[in-house]
């Protein structure tokens, strides 16, 4: 989220229709995953409804409506109500008659970082000629309703603000136009963009960053080699792994349980027959009642014997059944 109160970074690629795209597909890839496999008909109708829902949550939550529709420098959606967000001025405004997304500086792309190093702002209508002047800013504004500058700033003061250096746009200001999809003001001039790729062929055909970069690898290349060497081997170990690690644990899951079976069936065979010996001699001077309380419990103890023995040869039968069929 981009902090408020000046000039912020965006993420367009080469026009601004583009900007924030980066953003939303990563909350919204997963569920364009889940689309295109509804409509080949790929799923069950089960998996069908699953993976619809989680379509529709990820849509809603993922804030897909912010591609189209585009959002400002203080985090609100042009076209709706928004709200107030914690610790950022001018958020939670209402632009439901703002519609489209305006750069304040369109021409300043940072071909390294991919941005837009200016502010956005969401606007009511884009400038459809060139402004030359604040006095032009002031006019616009007053006659079409639409302020180019930040929202805190009164469109009849545009020429006596001290601060409409940082806060209007540039001058003079391009004319621009939306584009039909994705609301951004984008200018009609196509010198801003010729800038851009004359900044594009530069870097590329800078021979002194290509033989920077020449000289990094050849200077690396024992420590490129070796490491692609161990990814290849790690690879090779993981597959390995993958392959026989399934039999491996259902071996080593079996053999606990058998071992663990085998130990507790010990132990309540040697408390029964413990209790059978002992048992009778300790509560005989108890009378009739330590009798049959010594009863139960040499019962009890049979009962629970004879069932972990039961299930000790079922698995013992089942585990030597399991080797037979893979021998």
């Amino acid at each position: 989220m981009e902090a408020a109160g000046g000039p912020e970074l965006h993420r367009p690629a080469v026009v601004p229709a583009l900007h924030g795209f980066l953003r939303w597909h990563g909350n919204t890839s997963s569920s364009i995953t889940h689309f295109w496999s509804v409509v080949r008909g790929d799923n069950r109708p089960g998996e069908t409804i699953d993976q619809g829902s989680i379509c529709s949550f990820t849509i809603v939550t993922g804030g897909a409506a912010r591609l189209v529709f585009g959002y400002d420098s203080y985090g609100n959606t042009c076209g709706q109500r928004n709200e107030r967000l914690e610790d950022v001025q001018l958020s939670g405004l209402d632009h439901t008659d703002r519609k489209f997304v305006f750069f304040l500086d369109p021409c300043n792309v940072d071909i390294v970082q991919r941005k837009i190093k200016s502010m956005a702002l969401c606007v009511s209508l884009c400038p459809t000629e060139e402004l030359k002047t604040y006095e032009d800013l002031k006019r616009f504004a007053m006659l079409n309703g639409s302020e180019l500058c930040s929202y805190d700033m009164a469109g009849h003061k545009y020429p006596v603000l001290p601060e409409r250096d940082s806060k209007c746009p540039k001058l003079p200001v391009p004319a621009s136009k939306p584009l039909l999809v994705f609301n951004r003001c984008t200018p009609v001039d196509i010198s801003c963009y010729a800038k851009f790729a004359e900044a594009v062929v530069t870097f590329v055909g800078d021979d002194g960053v290509l033989h920077r970069l020449i000289a990094g690898v050849a200077a690396s290349k024992e420590i490129i080699v070796g490491l692609c060497v161990l990814a290849l081997v790690l690879s090779m170990i993981l597959m390995v792994i993958i392959r026989y690690i399934s039999a491996v644990l259902v071996w080593i899951l079996t053999s606990l349980v058998v071992l663990g079976s085998l130990a507790g069936t010990g132990v309540l065979w040697w408390l029964y027959i413990d209790h059978r010996l002992n048992g009778t001699a300790a509560t005989g001077h108890q009378g009739e009642e330590g009798l049959e309380r010594s009863a139960d419990h040499s019962q009890a103890l049979l009962v629970y014997a004879g069932a972990a023995t039961g299930f000790t040869v079922g698995s013992c039968v089942h585990k030597r059944r399991g080797e037979v069929h893979k021998g």
